[in-house]
Order: structure tokens, then C-alpha cells, then sequence
């Protein structure tokens, strides 16, 4: 609300002060007010007063103005009107002498006020791309991957996918858009913006390559040469590096599954998304006659974390190694003969399922206070919070995720996760300004 007040008072000042400076006799025609407008400004009415749209440029040159006539009057208070409505119909991008930032929607250019704009390695700055995994908690930090990506940098990444995605779909390249000194965070949105865009014709984005050029190039202005991909990563990316990779392969997965990804998920939502893919697999499909798609998919689950891989590592936790369930009098064996029930690649999909409803109850907190593993940190046990949980559950499995994720697709039951529902483009990418009648 002040925003738009503050938009609208800018705006009526700066034509009062065009019109005061212009020192206008009585009488003044509309021959004259056309004279007087500078030939630059633009020729739309912009979205006022909260964000401005403007359209990509046209291809051919518009229609001739039906904009009505004005005659000339010997009133000072009409000649003011008439040019006060020949400026608004000027100006398209924002009030003149105040600079914009814009985003891509998905039909039109979307500007904002410049001063909502902070360049993105200033903002990286004030909010760390990457933190230090606390040691001396609930799980073991690897002395190879001490950190971990922050969870508001997904959605922000989230947000640069969505610009290059409408732009895959309008046909349409906007020319170094990611580079780092063009890109920026509108403050309180939270969203990807752009100091400016430079569209090259004859040019498409087919595969997102800008976007995850910039990605690498944020982590190298940040974090030194090869910070993603060298021996000197800084820390836990692996669910980075997967996600990224999808789009290095010879047939990438659409635009859909790109976007609408567990891995922009945060903390909540992902543990939603770690009980219903458990319910998927283990119950609804069975019951629905779709047992051969959860086999399936179990199988997968086996390939990327096998039970007796998901086994091991709860076993070394003190809290994990009571949400094993079923798994925890499993047969230690090799032989996959011996995994007939629980089946092979269930352990991953029920321990996770597990640890989002189940890690702070009476009866596991039991079992872990009285477990060989709690020495040390029985008095953590009475304050770890479940944000904790499903942070450390994403450290210990961070390809779980894509893993379920991809499968799903593959099997064709990608629908079945609702990620739109998980994942919604923000609304601000679907505004469209009214049209203004000349």
C-alpha cells in the first residue's frame, strides 16, 4: 500500500514539474502540447501503481494512434489535463529519471522500481549461499563436506529457472540475462530480477544452458575456480551437481520435471514429499493394482541406496537407528536372495518416511537415551528440533530425492507426486497489465 502511494505521488510530481517548467500561455493548443513531448518516451500506459508490464518489442511498427483530439481553449485547466493524459499515454517502462529492474513473465516483460533491486553477490554476501553443517549434533559431519547449501537459495534458484523457462516457451533469447553483474534479488519478493535485457534475434533458449552457467559462475565468483565440480567443493553439493547434470544429458527430462524438482524443495515441503512417495510406493500403488510400477520403483531405490547401504548408515545414528522399523531385525546378508521381505529398496523410502512423522516421539526418544550411541549427547536428545532431522536426512541421502523423483517419471506416475501443487510458480510471473484504449 505505501509502495503504491509513494509510485503514484513520483508520478504526478514529475508531470507537475514537466508541466510548471514549461510555462505554458493560456490558450495553448494541441499542436503546441505535441511539440512539447519529447520524441523518445515510449507510447503505452505502464501498470501503475505497483509493477509496470511492457511487452517485447513488436515486430512491426504499431497501429496509428486513435487517441482523442483536443481543442484549442483559452483554459489553463484543460490545456494541463490534456497534456497530463498525452504523458501518460508516453510513458511505458516507469516515471523518466527513475531506472527499473525487470523480470521475464511468462507473456510479458515485468519492470520494478530500482531500488527493490540488490546485485545477487552483494545479497550472496549478507546470505550465505552455503553454511557449516553444526558438528556435535544428531549426525556426523564428513571432515570432506562440512557444509550445506541454505534453504532459501532453492527457491531463489527456483526463480531463475522460471525466467528461463518462459523464455524457452516464448521463443524468445534475452542475451546475457544471467550474467552475474545483471543479476540481482528483489527485496521482500525474494525472486531472480534483472538489470536489464538485450534479446537477440534468430536466437533460442533450448536447453537452460545460461541458467546453469550462471550457477557454476556464482559458486566460482564466491568460492574460487572449480568450486562446484573441483576437489575443493565447498562442502555437501551432491544434490546440486545431480540436479545440475540433468541438464547435461544427451535427452534431458522436459521442462516440467526441471522445474517442478524435489530439489527446490525446502524443509517442509520436502518432508511432505518423503511421506507421500512412502505411501505411493508401499501402499496405494499395491492396492491399486499398480504393484508392478512400485516394484519398479523400489527397485531403482535399491540401485541408489540399497537396504543394506541405508542400514549401515542409520545404524551409526543414535536417533535413526530406532526409525528402522522392520529393517532393524533384517538378516545382515549380501546375498539379495535373502532380501525377500522387507523388500529390496524399501529401507531408504520407510526410514524417511519414518523421520518426517516419527522422530520425536515417547517411545523413540526412549530407545535413544538408552542406546550405546547417545553417549555424549543424551542432553541433545531432549532439545534436537525436526528441522534438524530432515536437514540431516537430506545430508546422509542427498541423491533420495531425484532418485524417487526420477523413477516416478520414468515409470509414468510423475503426476501422481503433485509437484505443482508442491511447486507453484509464483503469481507475480502471470501478471498482465489491462490494455489501455487510445
Amino acid at each position: 500500500m505505501l509502495l503504491s502511494l509513494v509510485i503514484q505521488f513520483l508520478l504526478i510530481s514529475r508531470i507537475l514539474s514537466t508541466w510548471a517548467s514549461l510555462d505554458l500561455p493560456l490558450g495553448y493548443g494541441p499542436a503546441q502540447l505535441e511539440a512539447t513531448l519529447p520524441p523518445s518516451v515510449p507510447d503505452t500506459l505502464p501498470r501503475l501503481p505497483h509493477a509496470r508490464i511492457t511487452s517485447s518489442p513488436p515486430s512491426s511498427p504499431p497501429p496509428p494512434s486513435s487517441s482523442p483530439q483536443f481543442e484549442p481553449c483559452a483554459c489553463a485547466s484543460a490545456v494541463k489535463m490534456a497534456y497530463i493524459f498525452k504523458v501518460a499515454q508516453k510513458v511505458k517502462t516507469g516515471l523518466r529519471g527513475i531506472s527499473t529492474c525487470v523480470i521475464r513473465g511468462k507473456y510479458e516483460d515485468i519492470t520494478f522500481p530500482q531500488h527493490m533491486f540488490e546485485p545477487i553477490v552483494e545479497y550472496a554476501t549478507r546470505c550465505p549461499l552455503v553454511s557449516k553443517v553444526p558438528t556435535g549434533r544428531l549426525f556426523h559431519v564428513a571432515s570432506d563436506k562440512p557444509n550445506q547449501m541454505e534453504e532459501h537459495w532453492r527457491r531463489l534458484f527456483f526463480s531463475g529457472l522460471v525466467h528461463s523457462v518462459n523464455c524457452k516457451a516464448n521463443s524468445d533469447c534475452i542475451y546475457k540475462a544471467f550474467d552475474l553483474d545483471n543479476v540481482g534479488v528483489l527485496r521482500d519478493l525474494n525472486v531472480l530480477a534483472f538489470r536489464r535485457f538485450e534479446r537477440m534475434d534468430g536466437l533460442k533458449n533450448t536447453n537452460h544452458e545460461e541458467f546453469c552457467l550462471f550457477v557454476e559462475n556464482l559458486f566460482s565468483q564466491l568460492y574460487g575456480p572449480d568450486a562446484l565440480y573441483g576437489p575443493e567443493a565447498p562442502g555437501q553439493l551432491d544434490e546440486l551437481k545431480k540436479y545440475l547434470s540433468l541438464f547435461q544429458e544427451e535427452h534431458p527430462p522436459d521442462d516440467d520435471f526441471l522445474l517442478h524438482n524435489p530439489f527446490f524443495l525446502g524443509e517442509m515441503d520436502i518432508a511432505h514429499f518423503y511421506v507421500d512417495a512412502h505411501r505411493l510406493i508401499r501402499h496405494e500403488f499395491p492396492v491399486r493394482r499398480q504393484g508392478h510400477s512400485s516394484d519398479r520403483i523400489l527397485s531403482d531405490m535399491e540401485s541408489c541406496y540399497g537396504n543394506f547401504k541405508c542400514i549401515d548408515v542409520c545404524e551409526k545414528n543414535a536417533l535413526l537407528t530406532h526409525l528402522l522399523g522392520a529393517h532393524a531385525a533384517k538378516p545382515r546378508a549380501t546375498s539379495v536372495k535373502l532380501c525377500k521381505w522387507p523388500p529390496c529398496g524399501s529401507a531408504v523410502v520407510d526410514v524417511h518416511r519414518h523421520a518426517a512423522t516419527h522422530c520425536i516421539e515417547w517411545s523413540t526418544l526412549d530407545k535413544a537415551r538408552a542406546s550405546p550411541l547417545s553417549f555424549g549427547i543424551s542432553d541433545l536428545l531432549n532439545r534436537y528440533t525436526w528441522q534438524e532431522v530432515i536437514r540431516g536426512m537430506r545430508y546422509e541421502f542427498p541423491h533420495y530425492p531425484q532418485a524417487v523423483a526420477r523413477s516416478f517419471e520414468n515409470n509414468k506416475l510423475w503426476y501422481t507426486l503433485s509437484m505443482h501443487r508442491r511447486l507453484p510458480v509464483p503469481s507475480i510471473y502471470g501478471y498482465v497489465a489491462p490494455r489501455v484504449s487510445k
